[in-house]
């Protein structure tokens, strides 16, 4: 033996364990360091002293090497297993779910996604719907139909099956298409008028170039007007009722002009100070633009006197009448070519047609119907589906209302309805029967049989599966399942524990696996009654079915089974709600956060936490003090897992109202995503696989759970450093530099400010840039 450090063994020992880890240093060596080490320890046996086995078929040597076979074998299972005694580092969702259960977490399962189906009915009479009827979806991609059942029984109207709604007009003006009513058409081809637009003092004069029929895409019939001088239109936002036209009944010519004051060929009575005019050139070549204007004053004057005979039999009487005219302007147009338009009337009436694509905002006021109806004799739900002909459509709160006596009708939507800018091409229908149904089909099961007292917390598993969940907010974690148990003809109830439970309870307990499949669980041990013995007097009715992928709009539109008078049922808008029950990283991410709250919500960190388990990707949570509650109020921001819909925040702020102190007051506001392209160049060193690094940089900066720059890390309305980003990123192996940070092209500032309700969501890019 030498002194050489490279001589001396390095004995197995276990590594510390730093926090935060996502696998645990735990196994304490390999096959070689075992049997080196057994081998350094043969000298410290004097019965071993005189041992000198150098070959390699020696017993002891083969001893030696079965030990270390065994403590290697032994050192990795013993590391494994310690994966899956603590959160951060277990990989099986078994596991998993058996550490948050000591903490009293329960994973988010799966929820049913809702529709809305409208239901056209034949026939005059009320059909009842019942409840747990069924319906089609079709087919998702590679996943087979799922079928929807309605929530409660629900009477339906013949008589509120569909009402076509007349559209808004669009009063729009639009300079290149000028449409008239040709009913008010009081013009010519040739002929002169005024565009008047009196709100902003224009005042245009030009001819009349073309007049054509038009048939417009309302289907309505229309002139299209068509001027000689288009800069005599008039440009910006206007309304076709703010422009008027004229023309002109009297036309006289000018014998004179001195600057304001014109001397017309004539007497002309009917000329009024106030009254709109118009000069005109009448040269036929290169003619002066119209002047149009006002009449400030018009005189009866005469003309020169005219004298007849001769001598002192000569008589002189006054010339003939004349108009005297006052205008507002001096004309730059020569007496001999002018000639004045006064008298004006209403040369036709700018039409607005019908549009022919409405709008959730062209809903806010009021939409008649298109033809009279009968007034139904069923009250609505509430709210009306609209649809377009080929258009998603719009759940609009609120309802038609028609005059018994005339049949008029209209749509009124609730003072809760918002409005919206999704187009929906004409025509529109609205929809009265609706059908409010969830994912998930009803089934029945004998669970097997009761074994009394001698087996407490009997536990009884389902067969179909995933367990169908739906939203509920009373229910703990906002999810309630649909079980239904009888033991000998007595229905149990479902609880979150059995710890709280008493002995005489029936009460039973609900965990799922990671494929949805339930196991139900009643009590014992004086927690909840044990399961009656019996024979086969278990009984479970359920429904199975949750999760994505949601059905689209008009892709529910079967019938299940029979179901009289009922011609067809599809869904106007996409299925919402539902969710897909937690991943392991899920549990991990909420577990911790969730479990302190114990579903109450006490301060802003609960409210934070508990809009997270709800199903925000990220939350957080201030407090404001609201001046007409007299009160502190909290405000939540959610990340959303996509763009929110108002039944998103309202289920949310439910949710959170259901666990905190009466009246107090909340605000969801959902966070908006502050986007850009953010770009890091690197090099990668010699000896590194670019394509890992590469990955390794994508899963520091981008990964759904860990990653710096995920929506679930997301700190919204804090600022983002430039430093926090690139230190993230230094960290990871075989970079050879960092070059650069840029953000939308330019230098990534050290600090980046954000927007009160923003979270940072950047595309990232990563240019690796060669040596």
């Amino acid at each position: 033996m030498t002194l050489c450090r490279c001589d001396r063994p390095i004995p197995p020992v276990l590594s510390p364990i730093a926090p935060g880890l996502s696998r645990l240093p735990r196994q304490i060596g390999l096959f070689g360091q075992f049997r080196a080490d057994l081998l350094s320890r043969v000298r410290a046996h004097p019965a071993l002293a005189d041992w000198r086995a150098r070959n390699s078929e020696d017993f002891g040597l083969m001893l030696l090497d079965f030990w270390a076979y065994v403590s290697d074998v032994t050192a990795f299972y013993t590391s494994e297993l310690a994966q899956d005694l603590y959160l951060q580092s277990a990989r099986s969702d078994e596991a998993l779910r058996r550490i948050v259960a000591l903490i009293d977490h329960i994973p988010r399962p799966a929820v049913a996604t809702e529709a809305i189906l409208a239901a056209v009915l034949d026939g005059t009479d009320i059909v009842s719907a019942p409840r747990d009827a069924g319906f089609l979806s079709d087919a998702i991609d590679d996943t087979p139909p799922q079928q929807f059942e309605l929530s409660q029984t629900t009477d339906l109207d013949p008589l509120r099956n569909t009402w076509t709604l007349r559209p808004p007009r669009d009063a729009t003006y639009r300079a290149d298409a000028l449409l008239l009513d040709p009913a008010s058409r009081n013009m010519a081809e040739g002929g002169l008028i005024v565009i008047d637009v009196p709100a902003s003092l224009w005042r245009e004069a030009t001819l009349v170039e073309r007049l054509t029929s038009e048939t417009a895409l309302d289907g309505g019939s229309y002139l299209r007007l068509e001027v000689a001088d288009p800069t005599a239109l008039p440009s910006g936002p206007l309304t076709v009722g703010d422009v008027r036209l004229w023309s002109f009944t009297q036309t006289a010519p000018v014998a004179s002009i001195s600057g304001t004051t014109l001397t017309l060929s004539g007497h002309y009575p009917q000329l009024r100070s106030g009254e709109l005019a118009v000069i005109e050139d009448t040269r036929l070549d290169d003619p002066a633009d119209p002047e149009v204007g006002t009449v400030t004053s018009a005189t009866l004057a005469f003309g020169p006197p005219v004298s007849s005979g001769s001598g002192s039999s000569t008589v002189t009487v006054p010339g003939p009448p004349i108009t005297t005219v006052v205008l507002t302007w001096s004309s730059a147009i020569a007496a001999q070519h002018a000639r004045l338009h006064f008298g004006r009337s209403r040369a036709g009436v700018l039409a607005a047609p019908y549009k022919t694509a409405v709008t959730g905002d062209d809903l806010l006021n009021s939409l008649p119907l298109k033809t009279p109806a009968t007034a139904p004799g069923l009250a609505g739900s509430g709210e009306i589906l609209v649809k377009g002909t080929v258009d998603l459509g719009l759940r609009v709160p609120g309802d038609v209302q028609i005059d018994p006596a005339t049949g008029r009708g209209a749509l009124v939507p609730a003072a809760s309805f918002t409005g919206g800018t999704d187009a929906m091409q004409t025509p529109v229908v609205a929809y009265g029967n609706l059908l409010h149904v969830t994912r998930g089909k009803t089934v029945e099961e004998v669970l097997g049989s009761g074994q009394g007292p001698s087996v407490p917390f009997q536990s009884f598993t389902l067969t179909k599966f995933p367990l169908t969940y739906l939203h509920d907010p009373l229910a703990r974690g906002g999810r309630r399942s649909t079980v239904r148990l009888w033991i000998d003809g007595i229905e149990w109830h479902e609880v979150t524990s059995l710890f709280t439970a008493g002995p005489d309870d029936r009460v039973f307990t609900v965990r799922l696996d990671a494929d949805g499949k339930a196991t139900i669980t009643t009590g014992g041990e004086g927690f909840g009654r044990t399961a009656p013995l019996g024979v086969q007097n278990v009984y479970a009715l359920y429904r199975f079915g949750a999760g994505e992928p949601a059905p689209g709009a008009g892709h529910i539109r079967q019938v299940a089974g029979p179901s009289a008078g009922l011609r067809r049922v599809f869904n106007v808008t996409p299925a919402y709600g539902g969710a897909v029950a937690d991943q392991p990283d899920d549990i991990r991410f909420n577990a911790p956060a969730t479990s302190a709250t114990f579903d109450r919500a006490i301060s802003a960190a609960d409210f934070a936490a508990l809009a997270r388990d709800w199903g925000a990707l990220a939350a957080t949570a201030v407090t404001e003090w609201v001046p007409s509650r007299l009160r502190e109020g909290v405000v939540v921001t959610a990340v959303f897992a996509s763009p929110a819909a108002p039944e998103d925040v309202t289920a949310l702020h439910t949710h959170l109202a259901a666990r905190a102190a009466e009246a107090t007051p909340i605000r969801v506001v959902p966070a908006e995503p502050v986007t850009g392209t953010l770009t890091l160049s690197y090099q990668v060193a010699a000896d590194a696989d670019a394509q890992a690094v590469k990955a390794a940089l994508e899963a520091a900066l981008a990964d759904p759970f860990t990653g710096l720059l995920a929506p679930r890390r997301a700190e919204v309305g804090g600022p983002v450093f430039r430093s926090a980003i690139l230190g993230r990123a230094a960290a990871v192996p075989g970079l050879e530099a960092l070059l650069s940070l840029s953000w939308n092209d330019a230098a990534m500032p050290v600090r980046l400010a954000l927007p009160a309700h923003g979270y940072f969501a950047p595309d990232l890019v990563l240019e690796e840039v060669q040596p």
